[in-house]
This record gives structure tokens, sequence and C-alpha cells, in this order.
């Protein structure tokens, strides 16, 4: 969640220190993409069940030869429930789907990311 004032890259490398303990640099950051309403000239709703949320991803780089990435805390709020994992990241889809059949829940955010690794290795990408 982007707090008030807080550009796009910030928040990610906030929130991927609170989530994860990682420390990252924020490298790149995707165009705003809509989940409900959108604020077209004519307006237009993608999915009436969704709320009115939109995104950026924003690529961040951790070091993991950086000191303070070899034994990461997270520091989650109340609630939260995140497990981390290291995967490498040609076999992030084959790991997703063994944590889906050991009963994790999958953000849909990387399982999307995961599935675009697969179609641009398919296309020749």
């Amino acid at each position: 969640m982007i707090d008030e004032g807080e550009s796009p890259e910030t928040t990610a490398e906030r929130e991927l220190k609170e989530e994860t303990g990682y420390h990252g640099k924020a490298t790149e950051t995707s165009y705003l993409m809509y989940n409900g309403n959108i604020p077209l000239r004519k307006p237009s709703t993608l999915d009436p069940g969704f709320t009115n949320t939109n995104m950026n991803v924003v690529f961040c780089d951790v070091d993991m030869n950086d000191e303070r990435n070899q034994n990461p805390e997270p520091q989650l709020e109340p609630g939260e429930i995140i497990e981390t994992f290291k995967v490498p990241l040609a076999n992030l889809h084959d790991e997703l789907k063994k944590l889906e059949e050991q009963g994790y829940g999958l953000d849909a955010r990387l399982a999307s990311f995961a599935l675009g690794i697969v179609a641009a290795k398919k296309y020749g990408l």
C-alpha cells in the first residue's frame, strides 16, 4: 500500500523490507494498471467485482552479498502471514506449482510474473 506522498519505488523498497526482510533497490517501474473502474475518456469497468484498486509493478534488485541480506528478518504487521522462499528465477513457475500442491496460497501478481516467464520461453522472447 502506497503511503501518502510516497512513490511506487519507495513503497516497493519499504514493502520488500517489511514483508521479507530483504534490502533492495527499485530499478524499474511499470505503467499504472487498473483492476476495477478505469478512468478513461468514457468510464469503463473491467470487472465490477473489483474495487477501484490500481498498481504498478516495481522491479527491485536484491544484492544477496549485502550483509543486511544474509539473515533477513521480516517485520510483519499483526495478522500478516507471509513465508519467504528463495528459488531460482528460471524455476519459479515449477516451484509455485509445488507450493500450490502443498496447500500454499499464491499471490496473483507473483503467479502472473511466473507465467510471463513461461510465455517468454515458449515464444522465444
